[in-house]
Formats: structure tokens, C-alpha cells, sequence
């Protein structure tokens, strides 16, 4: 199993004492994204870290940032030693020049870091496109996620796309002149001509790079997240539609803006399929996440609201919540488990197609929302078709010292934690300690 370690930046690290490894196999990440791969092995003040190479590093939970198991298996660009001549990529990537894009594209890679030479100047278009894409074949529920060092051309990103055709159904996130940040999509035939656009489309005013860029596919759906500075913290860019079929190619892009050719240096390039062992991020369509005012996010089955008392099936067991207790329901996944700033401070709900609908909750019933706007008068959403998050009041800001997240969809939230070789218990004033065993975590932050 894979695990990310973040820790406090400038930690030194040492050899520590032999001990036994108990826990899983994968990779650890220091402040500075030195990486390596071994096993944990959770202890009451600390935690051992065993290297492949016999060495057992005892890091105190003090200096624990991020902690992250059930990474999903990645087909990461292979590294090259970077000391040795820059060669061709290896399989199965490959270079693509789409369109005219005059003198032909190259792209190599040395340690980690692409280099991509091309040109081209059109990406959405009704005119064929006509830029440099360097991919490899996807399947299935996916993501892509690389860091844009510098660039000297008009466009450099992240794709998904059918096929190399230059008509092809796509999705691409970029960064673009150094200004903003561009998602774009090329929809269905029928939905452009009724629409008159290409498909979807969203700027975002950010300088760079360097920046971090995602894009995952789940299902029919699409979404494109932007970590401006460390590539473990996310904003969602955008999220909806993109209905691509099972086999994509996936990868980098560079626009160049016209046909002199242009250079962008990428590295940290990952790609994942997600299987049934490793399921993508977000909530099963059967699944809510509640979130509480103290920050906390509660996975489980709506039953409804009743005498002032939020009602949910959580592990086969009836959970009763106060209502005042409620700030959001969220009915499918966001970049934060809480919605995030996606998610404004006032009662409504948030549409499919991403209007927000202000109003008071009059009465829910499993997912039927009953909504009383001044405006619209009574209106009516089913949670998950029609509503993507019901806003109850104004989330505060969470100022926990850590969040525990688990495999179920949860995240608790508490100042102290106390750990051991069994799992993790949070003190918690409002509901009583919550107990956590290792094998019920998929991440840990401590802010």
C-alpha cells in the first residue's frame, strides 16, 4: 500500500534504533519532497519510518504535517538519471503534433522533469486543433496531475482526451501567459452546434508559474483543481459534465501561439486509474457528507430532518445529529471535504449547473429538498440530480489542530490527538472521543 508523509519543513532526519515494521509499504515525503520507499510503524510518541534499505527513522508526531495512505497506483513518468544524456520518453508515452503546428515537436525528460519544444496556436477552436501533446493511454476513472515549472509559451497544461484526432472530445487545464489559469472543454457535436461554444470553459486570474494542475475523471464527470504552491493543498477550479469515453489519452499539452516553436519545462507528473481497491475520491451516490460547525465531515446515509434532529444510517447504525449543530449537506465531492469556498455563507442550494439558489430549508426527506426562496417561492431539488450541496449557515473557519480523515468518507476534527499502535483517539467536547483504528485512515493533517 502507497502512503505520502509531509513533514515540518527543515526537519533533519536520522537513523534511528531497530524495531519491527508493522505497518504499510510506500513512499514518504519530507518537507523537501525527498522521497523514498518503506514502511510505518505507528507508535504512542512517534512514528518509524523503514527504508528499503534497513534504515529506521523514529519522527515525532510534532513534526507530522500530512500523512496520506491508499495513494492509488501510479504510472509516474519514469525517471532518467539526470547526470546521464536527455533521451527519447519511454513508453508508453509519446509525442503527438496535432494539426499545423509548423517545424515538428520534440519533448524529452531528464530525472523527473519534462522538456516540451513545439508549436502550434489553437486549442479550442471550431479550426482544427493545432498544438504539441505528449500522452499515454488511460482507462477507465482516472486523474493527471503535473507541476508547470516555466514557460515560454502561450499555453502549458494537463489534458484528457479521446483521441489524438484534432476534432477530439477533450478537457485541458493550463496555465496561460503567465496571467490566469484556463479550463477548458471540447463537448458533443449536437451540444456545440445548439450552444455555439466548444464546451465549458473558466479563466482564473493567477501568476505563474510555477503551479500545481489535476485533472480527474470520475464516471461523466470531470474535475480540475490548482495547487498554487505545494501540490498537497487544493482548489477546485471547476466541476461537471465531460462525458468522455472509457479509453483516453492523457497528458501534457503546450501551445505555443503561432508556428515558431516554444519551450515549457513540467515535472512531478503522475497519472492513476482507479480500481476497485483504490476508488476514486468523492461519495458513493447512496452517501452524504455532513458538515459540522466545528469542521468535522460525517459520511452516511440521509434518512432526513426530524424533529430537530438530522437523521443518518452511518455502519449499519441510526446517528442522530442536531440540526443547529449542521452548516452544509453535500451531496456529491468537492476538492474539500467541507465544500470549500465553492460554497457561499448564506442558506440555499447549489445546482448542478453550479448556480447558487438562496433559501430556507423547509422540510427534507432522504434526498428531496423542500427550499422557500423569496424570490422563486417554493422550490423543489432532489440531492445528488439536482442539488450538488444544501447550505444550512455560515461555516467558521477550522481552526483544529488535526483532521483525521478515513476511508469512509469522514473527517474529525479535534485539537489533541492521542496515538498508538492500534489507531488514533480525538478528545472531542461536542459528541464524546472519537476512536480510530490505522486501517480505517486514509489521511492525517495537522495544521
Amino acid at each position: 500500500m502507497i502512503f505520502k508523509l509531509l513533514l515540518a519543513t527543515g526537519l533533519l532526519m536520522s537513523p534511528g534504533p531497530a524495531g519491527t515494521a508493522r505497518a504499510r509499504s510506500g513512499v514518504a515525503i519530507t518537507g523537501a519532497r525527498v522521497e523514498w520507499h518503506g514502511e510505518i510503524d505507528p507508535r504512542a510518541e512517534h512514528l518509524l519510518v523503514h527504508a528499503t534499505n534497513g534504515v529506521i527513522t523514529p519522527i515525532p508526531w510534532t513534526q507530522v504535517r500530512h500523512l496520506q495512505f491508499d495513494v492509488p497506483p501510479v504510472a509516474a513518468a519514469p525517471r532518467r538519471d539526470p547526470d546521464t544524456s536527455v533521451g527519447p520518453l519511454p513508453d508508453p508515452w509519446r509525442v503527438f503534433d496535432l494539426g499545423d503546428v509548423g517545424p515538428a515537436g520534440r519533448c524529452t525528460l531528464r530525472g523527473d522533469r519534462f522538456t516540451l519544444t513545439g508549436g502550434g496556436e489553437r486549442i479550442w477552436s471550431e479550426k482544427p486543433d493545432a498544438f504539441l501533446l505528449v500522452a499515454r493511454p488511460l482507462h477507465g476513472d482516472c486523474e493527471i496531475t503535473a507541476r508547470i515549472v516555466d514557460s515560454n509559451a502561450r499555453s502549458v497544461g494537463v489534458m484528457l482526451r479521446e483521441t489524438t484526432r484534432t476534432n477530439a472530445l477533450m478537457t485541458a487545464l493550463a496555465s496561460d501567459r503567465g496571467t490566469k489559469i484556463i479550463f477548458r472543454t471540447r463537448r458533443d457535436a449536437e451540444f456545440r452546434q445548439n450552444s455555439g461554444h466548444e464546451g465549458d470553459w473558466h479563466d482564473e486570474e493567477h501568476p505563474g508559474p510555477p503551479c500545481w494542475l489535476k485533472l480527474r475523471r470520475i464516471g461523466h464527470d470531470v474535475g480540475a483543481y490548482l495547487s498554487p504552491d505545494d501540490g498537497v493543498n487544493w482548489d477546485q477550479i471547476y466541476y461537471g459534465r465531460a462525458a468522455l469515453g472509457s479509453n483516453l489519452v492523457a497528458g501534457l499539452f503546450l501551445v505555443a501561439g503561432g508556428r515558431e516553436p516554444k519551450s515549457a519545462t513540467v515535472d512531478h507528473v503522475t497519472v492513476a486509474e482507479f480500481d476497485a481497491r483504490h476508488p476514486a475520491p468523492g461519495l458513493d451516490e447512496r452517501f452524504v457528507a455532513v458538515v459540522l460547525r466545528d469542521g468535522s465531515v460525517i459520511s452516511g446515509q440521509l434518512r432526513g430532518l426530524r424533529d430537530g434532529d438530522l437523521r443518518l444510517v452511518r455502519a449499519g447504525q441510526p446517528l442522530m445529529i442536531p440540526v443547529h449543530r449542521v452548516c452544509r449537506i453535500l451531496f456529491q465531492h468537492f476538492a474539500e471535504p467541507d465544500g470549500g469556498d465553492l460554497l457561499p455563507p448564506v442558506p440555499g442550494v447549489l445546482v448542478r449547473r453550479g448556480e447558487f439558489m438562496p433559501g430556507e430549508l423547509v422540510t427534507l426527506e432522504r434526498n428531496r429538498i423542500k427550499l422557500s426562496s423569496v424570490v422563486l417561492g417554493l422550490r423543489h431539488y432532489e440531492g445528488g440530480r439536482d442539488a450538488r450541496a444544501l447550505v444550512l449557515r455560515p461555516l467558521p473557519r477550522v481552526t483544529a489542530t488535526w483532521q483525521i480523515h478515513t476511508r469512509d468518507g469522514c473527517r474529525w476534527t479535534a485539537n489533541t490527538a492521542q496515538f498508538s499502535t492500534a489507531g488514533i483517539t480525538l478528545p472531542r467536547s461536542s459528541d464524546g472521543p472519537v476512536a480510530v483504528a490505522w486501517e480505517d485512515v486514509s489521511r492525517l493533517v495537522q495544521r
